[in-house]
């Protein structure tokens, strides 16, 4: 039986993270050109769908977006929380299911990789 992708994401949460901060394809191609292609996102209302712990919300927040994010994996959640410290709102939600946002919520969507 197949585990839910968010189970296995408990697992090696902390190591993906250290992994994503720095590596060549999370932090030196996919972030930068996702944010590329997001454009001027000042006062842009964005979810970040399975946000992870948090590195491209945070890049939003800093370029003045308004962000909401979703992970299905609690720790990514807690990473992302901490990472934000308040700045936006992470929610643990799985892409597949019904997501807790009303639509024409956001107007721009995200997801990495």
């Amino acid at each position: 039986m197949q585990r839910p992708l968010g189970e296995v994401y408990e697992a090696m949460a902390e190591a993906y993270a250290e992994h994503a901060a720095d590596s060549a394809d999370n932090a030196h191609y996919d972030r930068p050109s996702v944010l590329d292609l997001c454009g001027d996102v000042a006062g842009v209302r964005v979810l970040d769908a399975c946000c992870g712990p948090g590195f491209l919300a945070a890049s939003l927040v800093e370029r003045g977006a308004r962000v909401v994010g979703f992970d299905a994996s609690g720790a990514m959640v807690e990473m992302a929380r901490r990472r934000l410290g308040g700045r936006a709102e992470i929610r643990r939600a799985t892409l597949g299911e019904p997501l807790p946002f009303d639509d024409g919520s956001f107007d721009l969507v995200v997801c990495a990789l």
